[in-house]
């Protein structure tokens, strides 16, 4: 599973099982069946931030995503 929170305006959460949706395609947060993993997952980033101050990860950025921008 991927997990992907943004912190904004009004805090959009993703939640992905990236064996069947290797695309991200679709969002399964907030479904019944996947409840417990995203809390979980939550709770993962919730701790993390806290232990690391809020300390920013750094940023990846891919070769693929990096051509998407070219023309």
């Amino acid at each position: 599973m991927k997990c992907v929170d943004y912190y904004g305006p009004d805090d959009t959460e993703e939640l992905y099982n990236l064996e069947t949706d290797l695309n991200e395609i679709k969002n399964l947060a907030g479904e019944a069946d996947v409840c417990l993993i995203q809390k979980d997952l939550r709770t993962a980033v919730d701790q993390w931030w806290f232990d690391t101050g809020g300390k920013d990860a750094e940023f990846y950025e891919t070769e693929a995503f990096k051509a998407r921008g070219r023309k």
